[in-house]
């Protein structure tokens, strides 16, 4: 990120529309100081399909979500929700998201030395850096991915020193300055991060401070060369139902290798007994996917809470949902 003081853009205040009625540019505008939505009518995506109207824009940012890798003793079977769910609001607000999955594509059990599996990673990072060019780098997950999500950002910072590097999930959630100081990241984005995202984009595409931000932390430049670590404070959490967590959209599958990698290694009871093998699943014809259930922090909490449906596959077999969690 640039090191010369920002640019504080006032930015309109918000009125609430009637029901239906066109909805504002950018997501984080379709809810109050209190995070309670304005109009509960307005579109979003909830299906691939209902991403058409969301067209990117001409002058939008480019968005690169990268995903490090996790359990690579084992097949990976757990789409980055979270990543999904975020992505689905910046291509609501008509960035253009592009995805590199460095988790799904291992493909399976990672085989060969530590050091070739270094050097694949960070082959494929500045491959892709390289051409798509991003505006804004998001990295995110949890923190038993710290090694690997410091070893991306600090190559990120190499090969694109003034391009904005987002860091969200558990891993921001649980030591925010910590993170800003040691990973090399511009901003972490705390809790829930939807609309904290969206605002995090619009300030950084307007080339604004991320003063008055609720959700943040952040480099905060003092001098050129020089900054110290700022934190906003929490964003309140968003209110029930059609208050606030039903006019979320939902996530942005389409961008992730669902079907052909995440789908095909169920976790759960259906590879319970492969889980700290190589998680394969433990029957043939066996398919999940992961949804939240419920927002809260923590791992005890996303094991109370967080589903995981789990499809046979024949088409007369309901499914059946366990608890899982991403955080052992």
């Amino acid at each position: 990120m640039a090191t010369q003081t920002p640019q504080i853009v006032e930015f309109p205040s918000i009125r609430r529309a009637g029901q239906g009625g066109a909805a504002p540019a950018r997501f984080h505008e379709r809810f109050g100081s209190d995070n309670h939505v304005l109009d509960a009518a307005w579109p979003r995506i909830t299906t691939q399909a209902s991403e058409a109207p969301f067209a990117p824009r001409r002058d939008g940012l480019r968005v690169l979500l990268i995903n490090a890798p996790i359990r690579e003793w084992s097949f990976p079977n757990i789409l980055p929700i979270g990543h999904a769910y975020v992505a689905a609001v910046a291509a609501m607000d008509g960035h253009t998201i592009d995805v590199l999955d460095l988790n799904a594509e291992r493909k399976q059990p990672v085989k060969s030395s530590p050091e070739a599996f270094v050097k694949w990673v960070e082959s494929r990072v500045t491959e892709t850096l390289e051409q798509r060019r991003p505006d804004v780098i998001g990295l995110g997950g949890i923190i038993t991915q710290y090694s690997w999500i410091r070893r991306i950002a600090n190559l990120c910072r190499r090969v694109h020193p003034d391009v904005p590097i987002v860091l969200g999930g558990g891993i921001a959630s649980s030591m925010p300055e910590f993170m800003v100081r040691r990973l090399g990241v511009d901003v972490v984005v705390q809790e829930e991060g939807e609309i904290t995202f969206s605002e995090v984009l619009h300030r950084l595409e307007r080339r604004a401070s991320l003063e008055g931000v609720k959700g943040v932390a952040y480099r905060h430049a003092i001098r050129p060369g020089e900054w110290d670590v700022r934190n906003n404070g929490l964003r309140p959490s968003l209110p029930s139902r059609a208050l606030g967590l039903d006019t979320l959209p939902w996530p942005l599958r389409s961008r992730w290798a669902e079907d052909e990698v995440y789908k095909i290694n169920p976790v759960g009871h259906l590879n319970w007994q492969t889980k700290w093998i190589d998680g394969a699943a433990v029957a043939p014809g066996q398919y999940s996917l992961s949804m939240i259930s419920a927002k809260r922090i923590g791992c005890a909490a996303l094991a109370r809470s967080s589903t995981r449906w789990n499809i046979s596959s024949s088409a007369t077999t309901p499914p059946t949902s366990t608890s899982s969690t991403t955080c052992s």
